[in-house]
């Protein structure tokens, strides 16, 4: 089921121009932070894992978003953006 979601995010990230890109970083922030927050609330004391964020390559359809993010940061001079894999533990399957 989970690798059938991101399958939908996906696709729906493929629809978004890559100029319009860097207008949805703070909407997949938000949504990456409420994922982690429910985990956490979920798993007191242990690690904070979103599962559909521990599947190898589970970050490449929010890449696209991410980097044009970035490139707009630099260029604009702004603050830069937090890091993607804080919540991904290398190695998991």
């Amino acid at each position: 089921m989970v690798a059938a979601c991101w399958k939908a995010v996906d696709a729906l990230c493929a629809l978004i121009p890559k100029e319009d890109a860097a207008n949805h970083v703070r909407t997949v922030k938000e949504a990456i932070a409420t994922a982690k927050e429910t985990e956490r609330r979920k798993r007191t004391g242990r690690a904070v894992l979103v599962a559909g964020l521990c599947l190898p390559k589970a970050l490449s359809p929010l890449l696209p978003i991410y980097l044009q993010g970035v490139l707009q940061v630099r260029a604009s001079g702004r603050r830069p953006l937090p890091r993607p894999c804080s919540l991904v533990r290398l190695g998991a399957a």
